[in-house]
This record gives C-alpha cells, sequence and structure tokens, in this order.
C-alpha cells in the first residue's frame, strides 16, 4: 500500500482536506484463485469426513427412501450407526436380511451401532453384550442391572428395558441398503 497523497491545485497550493489513497486493488485472479483454494480444502474436508462416516444418511431417488450404507461398508461386525432423518439408528445384515433398529442400548444407552451382529441373527450391545432381536427389538438376553445409577438414571434405565428398540423396514436395492420412511 502506497502513502497517502494530497492532491494539488492549479495555482500550486494543495486542497486542504482531500486525501486519496493508493491502494493497490486485489486482482479478480486473485481473489477468484483464494476462493478456489477455500472450495478445494472445504471439499476435501468434506470427502474426509465422508470418509470416516461412510454410513451418513444421504437422500436418494425414489419416493420415501433414504440411502443408508452399502453392504459392502458394513464391514466384519455386520452393523454401523447411521444418522438419518428419524434420528439415529443402527442399520446391518442380519441372516442376510437388511435391519435398522434404534442406536441406543437399552440397559446404559450405549451405541448399538458399534456392537455387531451374531451367528444367531441377534445384534449384540458392544459394552455389556445384551442380545436383542433385530425383527422385533426385543432384548433377547442382557444385563438387567442397574447398579451404581442415580435415581433419575435407574427410572429412565428400567422404562428402557420395558420397552423394545424401535425397528425400521429397510429396502435393499442393488447392494444398497435403504431407508423405506414411506412417503
Amino acid at each position: 500500500m502506497t502513502p497517502p497523497t494530497t492532491n494539488t491545485g492549479a495555482d500550486g497550493g494543495s486542497d486542504v482536506g482531500i486525501v486519496e489513497l493508493n491502494a493497490s486493488p486485489v486482482t479478480p485472479k486473485r481473489a477468484g484463485a483464494k476462493r478456489g483454494a477455500t472450495k478445494a480444502r472445504a471439499s476435501k474436508r468434506t470427502k474426509l469426513a465422508t470418509a470416516r462416516r461412510p454410513a451418513a444418511a444421504r437422500a436418494t431417488r425414489g419416493p420415501g427412501l433414504h440411502r443408508l450404507v452399502a453392504r459392502s461398508e458394513l464391514g466384519r461386525t455386520g452393523v454401523v450407526s447411521v444418522e438419518t432423518p428419524v434420528g439415529r439408528l443402527a442399520v446391518g445384515i442380519s441372516n442376510g436380511r437388511p435391519f435398522a433398529v434404534s442406536d441406543t442400548c437399552r440397559h446404559l444407552f450405549a451405541s448399538l451401532g458399534e456392537g455387531r451382529v451374531l451367528r444367531d441373527g441377534c445384534l449384540q450391545c458392544p459394552w455389556h453384550r445384551s442380545r436383542y432381536d433385530v425383527t422385533t427389538g426385543r432384548m433377547v438376553r442382557g444385563p438387567q442391572g442397574l447398579l451404581f445409577l442415580s435415581v433419575r438414571e435407574i427410572v429412565r434405565a428400567y422404562t428402557n428395558l420395558l420397552f423394545p428398540l424401535k425397528t425400521y423396514p429397510v429396502v435393499d436395492r442393488g447392494g444398497v441398503l435403504h431407508l423405506d420412511t414411506g412417503s
């Protein structure tokens, strides 16, 4: 940036109070390059976030369908957590059939998407090995104890033990699992 200059009048005197700032302008090319670089970095961050969370729900073609995850993304455990329009779900394959259930364990609120699908088709909680039937959402086996919890947590946990996991319809379209919202 160049220093400010004072305009000189026709008589050789200076015009008091008129000051010009000769700032070097930013060229559009330079500004565009910065903007493009920012977009590229943002795009890269988005790709990295998607790579870390491959099961992110994305809208897809078809009425009432939301893409959940490709079968190939399920890995060895057979289940992943997915954020959907209806909330966080544990999505996977059990006995060759796709399923989606609410993601929170009814015992002590662990993420069931971090668990695994067992040979008998049950979804197992990663914390205390509670087992859930993914077709009904009922706890088949698991700890019912509520030791070391506050009264509020005991009431919440007891209420959750009485009610099964919520189940959701899932459609397999060409190896990609979709949540069927019915709308």
